[in-house]
């Protein structure tokens, strides 16, 4: 659980109309580079503590237009690698868990690219899954 100690950090989510892919980062400058290149920022996904449970991201170079994907487990990102992805943040964590609000997950089976979906919302998470979307859990828990 957050303690006062912690400090918290905006997750900027961006969304690439080209690929449909959305993107997670705390990074400003990343989230700003993307903005320059085309991507549409969607605003403030969730805030994330500086402390907890560690959240990895992976990049899937071969899939069109690339894919990131985010996980709890060190073992499913390495697994991935593994299989061809690519530790984002040399394998440092991009988040951490800690908190008390689901963060959604939803995977679209018909997606080449931005298969997964990470969201606070119940009402996008139960339209997605409305509209053929699977995988309908949380990921993981956020401020």
């Amino acid at each position: 659980m957050f303690s006062a100690s912690q400090t918290l950090r905006d997750v900027y989510r961006l969304y690439n109309v080209y690929t449909g892919e959305h993107f997670y980062t705390l990074n400003y400058a990343e989230k700003t580079n993307l903005q320059n290149v085309g991507w549409r920022y969607e605003g403030i996904g969730w805030l994330s503590s500086t402390s907890g449970s560690p959240v990895y991201r992976v990049y899937n170079p071969n899939a069109i237009g690339g894919d990131h994907y985010y996980t709890l487990s060190k073992w499913e990102a390495q697994q991935l690698v593994n299989k061809g992805w690519r530790w984002d943040n040399n394998g440092a964590p991009a988040f951490y868990s800690n908190g008390s609000k689901n963060l959604y997950v939803a995977y679209n089976p018909n997606a080449a690219s931005g298969s997964h979906n990470y969201t606070t919302s119940s009402y996008e998470q139960n339209n997605l899954l409305r509209n053929g979307w699977t995988y309908g859990a949380v990921a993981w828990k956020v401020n």
